[in-house]
């Protein structure tokens, strides 16, 4: 898994968790808004990573330059 998949999966995950919270009536606010941040980080790290797929490593073997 890439690291914008991981942020963005993680954000998801703050973000279902705060609004858990607030269910129960504790104030977690904190947890959503740091959840959107993560989540939108990863999408524009996936967009990014998509735009630009040179810096990918492409070499079946990984020992080509």
């Amino acid at each position: 898994m890439s690291l914008s998949r991981d942020a963005l999966l993680f954000g998801i995950a703050l973000v279902l968790f705060g609004n858990w919270l607030q269910v129960y009536g504790l104030d977690a606010t904190p947890f959503p808004h740091a959840g959107v941040v993560l989540a939108g980080l990863g999408f524009v790290g996936s967009v990014v990573s998509a735009l630009h797929p040179d810096t990918a490593d492409t070499s079946p073997t990984g020992d080509e330059p």
